[in-house]
């Protein structure tokens, strides 16, 4: 039981973890589209909108990264069983490539692309590095000493 409940703090941790990067990420991305088209925004703008995307797209964000997370975590822990020694790497990979084919799949199903950043390539890739920290996030606090084995 403790181990199934180390695993699920670990999971909830990195999905915490990847969603507000994903926020902060999106929100930059945003504004960086609003000063290409001359709009001046504020250092007080920036740090505003940033938590009003922490707040509200944040948890829809962590909504998806679960739904994705799972299963990939699931799947490298499976082949972690037989390479212990690519266990980051192996988390870290899962993840990435979990939110990266969800983004993807999204785009190509929904009328309209649902996060507007992942519209080109540098965007999707961005939002899917939140992946890649999410499997590192995952990988590193299933590992930490504090926690009980």
């Amino acid at each position: 039981m403790t181990l199934l409940l180390r695993r699920f703090g670990a999971f909830l941790i990195s999905v915490l973890a990847a969603a507000i990067v994903g926020a902060v990420v999106q929100t930059q991305f945003n504004l960086a589209a609003l000063t290409r088209l001359d709009v001046a925004v504020s250092l007080n703008q920036r740090v505003a909108m940033t938590g009003a995307d922490i707040v509200h797209f944040a948890p829809v964000f962590a909504l998806l990264l679960a739904a994705v997370f799972l299963p990939a975590f699931l799947a490298a822990g499976w082949i972690v069983r037989r390479h212990p020694a690519r266990r980051t790497a192996l988390f870290i990979l899962a993840g990435g490539t979990a939110v990266l084919g969800a983004l993807v799949t999204m785009n190509a199903l929904m009328p309209l692309t649902p996060i507007q950043m992942t519209r080109d390539a540098l965007g999707l890739l961005a939002l899917s590095t939140t992946g890649l920290i999410g499997g590192w996030v995952f990988a590193v606090v299933l590992r930490f000493p504090g926690l009980p084995r």
